[in-house]
């Protein structure tokens, strides 16, 4: 009887750890990569500096 209600403890516990596990997994699948944020974060700041005027410079003709 012990042994039984032991093994069903255990497989609960299992089942739990399983179940965060699935958890984890699914929020970092859902939030973005450090790299796709940094990439995009310095294409934000190319553009802003390709919008803004800029001095032509001398040329030595």
């Amino acid at each position: 009887m012990q042994e039984m209600m032991y093994v069903k403890a255990m497989q609960a516990q299992r089942e739990r750890e399983i179940a965060a596990a699935i958890r984890v997994r699914g929020l970092k699948a859902s939030s973005p990569s450090v790299r796709r944020v940094i990439g995009l974060s310095i294409m934000k700041i190319g553009a802003r500096l390709a919008a803004e005027p800029q001095p032509r410079l001398a040329r030595s003709a």
